[in-house]
């Protein structure tokens, strides 16, 4: 299998909810394998992610240039406290470190033996800073009502339909 098929669902699906409906994933996921390819013979997950930011800032520029400020940040994805959403709230509420953890995991997909090639730690380290992170969302979320199972409910507030 190539770089591009094992890959493809994990970029369609990371772009889907870091640029929520303002672009088609599958021909945005396009570009950035365009960029891994011109960039590098041999990519890596980091190559891959710096290819995605790249691709999802670019989107957000092009977007900014047809549509007003506020257009863009209307809908889901807008910080604010929504009382129908509070398990969103507590994800919300995460130390930055914690909320991209549960993203990578939840939202992503990765393993941790990916987490750890993408962040450049063992993967005992990343077993040990998503369970800080399930933890620190769990403490956060039972505040605002039951929980169930962590991770069904990381899954479930990821924006988008898309899954690895």
């Amino acid at each position: 299998m190539s770089f591009e098929t094992d890959y493809r669902s994990l970029v369609e699906a990371g772009f889907e909810w870091r640029a929520f409906q303002m672009a088609e994933p599958a021909e945005r996921a396009d570009r950035v394998f365009e960029l891994v390819s011109a960039r590098t013979s041999a990519p890596t997950l980091k190559d891959l992610y710096k290819a995605l930011d790249d691709v999802v800032a670019q989107t957000y520029r092009d977007a900014a240039s047809s549509k007003s400020f506020m257009q863009i940040f209307q809908g889901p994805m807008v910080g604010k406290k929504d009382k129908s959403d509070p398990y969103g709230d507590a994800l919300r509420a995460l130390r930055q470190k914690h909320t991209y953890v549960l993203q990578l995991r939840y939202w992503d997909g990765l393993s941790t033996e990916e987490m750890a090639e993408l962040r450049g730690t063992s993967v005992e380290q990343a077993e040990v800073d998503l369970a800080q992170a399930e933890l620190a969302f769990l403490k956060k979320a039972e505040k605002r009502g039951p929980v169930g199972d962590v991770a069904a409910l990381l899954i479930e507030l990821k924006p988008g339909e898309l899954r690895r």
